[in-house]
């Protein structure tokens, strides 16, 4: 099986070519304007590691609520009024930029979509992993997988806080797990800069079973931008330890 390649998105004669490329202009904006009315405090240190699982889906819906509230930027002459960024679960993709408006022919209804991830960075696996099953059919060109690492904005309380996300195009990251078989292999993102928190993206296809299927992403190596977050883990460490907390237990 040939070895797959990004296509670069959709094609320039798309219609909604210069709309793809503004929501991606938009996704890496987005942690600057983020706003979310999550709060979290009295949490205990050990409790702190286990924040990715009860609020990665409140993050998620906080980050599609976002996106909508930066519409000047993906949007920005009002052609797309009618449409909007919606979350669903369980479904491929978790997002779809989406109109219900009657009158919009059925093949122009949904114009893109993106699988949606985000990640604590400091919970307690030492990597992000998640389950990535969608198959390369269904995929469109347009499709996106974005990962957004988050942070508490005091540490180790206080309200969500993004960091530059990791966006690859969801066909290409679900063609190369289809092609890795039973090996791990690494994808660079196209778009990859120095500073990106999450720079690896690694498929790992360990079974025929689609519920077998992952993506992990993980943090390469340390770049200035990381060494803030990783001041913030070592200082966490810390805490805990006058806690009497184990070493082993934090990851």
């Amino acid at each position: 099986m040939p070895a797959p390649a990004r296509t670069n998105g959709p094609p320039q004669a798309w219609a909604h070519h210069s709309l793809y490329l503004r929501v991606r202009n938009a996704l890496h904006a987005l942690p600057s304007r983020f706003r979310t009315s999550l709060r979290v405090a009295g949490i205990s240190a050990v409790d702190l590691f286990t924040l990715n699982t009860p609020l990665g889906a409140a993050i998620e819906q906080s980050v599609v609520d976002s996106l909508n509230d930066v519409r000047e930027i993906w949007d920005p002459t009002g052609q797309y009024k009618l449409y909007s960024f919606i979350r669903q679960a369980q479904v491929f993709p978790d997002v779809r930029l989406e109109t219900t408006a009657p009158d919009v022919p059925e093949g122009e209804r949904i114009l893109m979509g993106i699988e949606l991830k985000g990640w604590f960075v400091l919970a307690k696996e030492g990597e992000p992993s998640f389950r990535y099953g969608a198959s390369p059919a269904v995929c469109a060109p347009q499709d996106l997988l974005v990962v957004y690492p988050w942070t508490l904005d005091e540490v180790v309380s206080g309200s969500p806080r993004l960091l530059r996300p990791f966006i690859e195009e969801a066909r290409y990251a679900a063609e190369h797990r289809t092609c890795s078989g039973s090996a791990v292999t690494s994808i660079i993102p196209s778009d990859q800069r120095p500073t990106f928190e999450l720079q690896t993206l690694t498929v790992a296809n360990l079974g025929d079973n689609d519920d077998d299927n992952y993506c992990r992403v993980h943090p390469k190596r340390p770049s200035r931008s990381d060494w803030s977050v990783r001041r913030i883990v070592g200082l966490l460490r810390r805490s805990v330890h006058h806690h009497g907390i184990s070493g082993s237990e934090v990851q």
